[in-house]
């Protein structure tokens, strides 16, 4: 039973993993604004908690969308020319791991540039509420060029 049980708790890991994935763009326009509504001070250190939260997670975030729409619109594209698409192929495996790597590098960069250009903008509840409006476009910055 110990196997089964651990099994069972491997895949429901995977299925939260894979749902706060999908729902992590929502989560980056909403969740703060809705602390702020609350009524939390912009001085408050929660904030910044949330922040290095929403900078460590998002390349991760951005990979996961990233391989999503390539790989969709790979497999549109091979479809339409020669009707038919392996996704078993070792061509398709290094476009995964491109998509892959492009995703988490590019939305790392974009981050820590945005980082560097938004120094000091924790003091007001405007520069929280701003801060927090642009970090998705930075984040989500590969899949957006790409789209």
């Amino acid at each position: 039973m110990g196997l089964l049980d651990n099994l069972a708790a491997s895949v429901i890991s995977f299925v939260k993993i894979v749902c706060f994935l999908f729902f992590a763009p929502v989560l980056y326009f909403t969740l703060p604004f809705i602390f702020l509504a609350r009524g939390i001070p912009a001085s408050d250190d929660f904030y910044q908690l949330l922040a290095g939260f929403y900078l460590v997670i998002g390349p991760f975030t951005c990979a996961f969308w990233f391989i999503i729409l390539r790989g969709s619109r790979r497999h549109r594209q091979m479809e339409a020319e020669d009707g038919y698409y392996d996704p078993w192929t070792s061509e398709s495996f290094w476009f995964g791991q491109r998509s892959l790597l492009i995703g988490f590098f590019g939305s790392a960069a974009a981050e820590l540039i945005y980082v560097f250009l938004s120094r000091g903008s924790f003091t007001s509840t405007l520069g929280v509420t701003l801060w927090f409006l642009i970090l998705p476009f930075a984040t989500f910055s590969p899949v957006i060029l790409f789209w």
